[in-house]
Formats: structure tokens, C-alpha cells, sequence
């Protein structure tokens, strides 16, 4: 096991084999008793294996706005600054494409901004769901294969949890979705690109 960090907070993190681990020490497990409340972050965008983070402020030198939160099991990869900068002096090919990148990731970041001002919330949440299945893909029995809970996903359009689950209903009852706990099933296409 490699040397842990700690923060002034009483999280640590420790890195073997390129592999992060993090947690909180025992006093603060002791300390913080029964969990009564917990907020999660807003889904800001997802990405899928392969995808970059952070990129942006690495190249513009600001600090990071962002942090990432793991929906399953994954492995993440850091590759340090001077690593990447010295990929950009060295070759072309790469620096464009991190450049087309990031410019995918404002095109993305300004079509949802014009999303959340012009489109209903059930515009948004029919084209959600759509982009899910899309990104993602399906699980064996045909659900969206990405499941997320009702507030991450009413996060993700801008809405109350309660909005977001009253329309899941509407949509189940109008037979375009198909519910089954977390799970969710697209049943017809048309309907959701209609509506979105």
C-alpha cells in the first residue's frame, strides 16, 4: 500500500499502481456519528471511457472548476501537466485534437444553455433521456444502461426531483418509457423525439 495524503479535513488519498484510492480517517468516522443529510454535486455533463476532464484549465492555467463523481466502476487515468504540455510542443496532431475537444465541450455546454432557457422541462427531459440511451446504450433487457436516481437526473434538467417524477409517470402512462425501479426502458422512439 503506498503513502497516504491527508488533507486538513481528515480525507486522505493514497495511489498504487495508478490506481486512486480516497477516504476519511477514523476520527472523522467517529466523529460524524449518523449521516442525517447529504447533498449530492449536480450533473454538469457525463462522460463516457476515453473522454477527457479537466482539460480546459489545464491548457488556460485556471484553476479547476470541476469534480468528478464515479456512477460505477471505473479506472481513472492522470496524466501529469508537464506530460501534456510537452505533447502539445511535440505534436500537432494531438494538440488539435484537444482543441476539438474543447470546442465539442462548448458547443455542448452552449446548446444546453439554450436547452434551459427555450425548452419546457419535458422537452429536456425527453431529449435526456434519448441522449442517455444514445451515449450509453442499453442494458441487456433494453434499459437505458446508465441508471441514475431520480434527483441526479432531474439535476441534469434543471428541475425539482418531484417535476422530474411526475413526468416519468406521465411518460410511462403515455407508454413512451417503461419504469422498472431505477431502471428505465424506452419504448417509443418517436414519441420522445416528438416531444423533445
Amino acid at each position: 500500500m503506498s503513502e497516504k495524503k491527508y488533507t486538513k479535513d481528515h480525507e486522505w488519498i493514497s495511489l498504487q499502481d495508478q490506481v486512486a484510492t480516497i477516504g476519511i480517517t477514523n476520527f472523522a468516522q467517529e466523529s460524524l456519528g449518523d449521516i442525517v443529510f447529504v447533498e449530492l454535486p449536480k450533473i454538469g455533463k457525463l462522460v463516457k471511457a476515453g473522454e477527457l476532464l479537466g482539460q480546459r484549465s489545464m491548457i488556460s492555467e485556471e484553476s479547476a472548476n470541476l469534480s468528478a463523481v464515479a456512477l460505477e466502476d471505473m479506472e481513472v487515468c492522470f496524466v501529469p501537466k508537464s506530460e501534456i504540455l510537452q505533447f502539445f510542443n511535440q505534436n500537432n496532431d494531438f494538440s488539435m485534437n484537444v482543441m476539438k475537444t474543447i470546442c465539442g465541450d462548448l458547443k455542448e455546454a452552449d446548446d444546453h444553455m439554450v436547452d434551459m432557457a427555450q425548452k419546457t422541462v419535458k422537452q429536456r427531459l425527453a431529449e435526456t433521456l434519448l441522449y442517455l440511451e444514445a451515449t450509453f446504450g442499453k442494458n441487456e433487457d433494453g434499459s437505458i444502461r446508465i441508471q441514475l436516481s431520480r434527483e441526479e437526473l432531474a439535476g441534469m434538467i434543471g428541475t425539482a426531483t418531484e417535476s422530474c417524477i411526475r413526468l416519468l409517470s406521465e411518460f410511462n402512462k403515455a407508454k413512451s418509457i417503461e419504469l422498472q425501479g431505477k431502471k428505465i426502458f424506452i419504448k417509443d422512439k418517436k414519441v420522445l423525439q416528438k416531444i423533445s
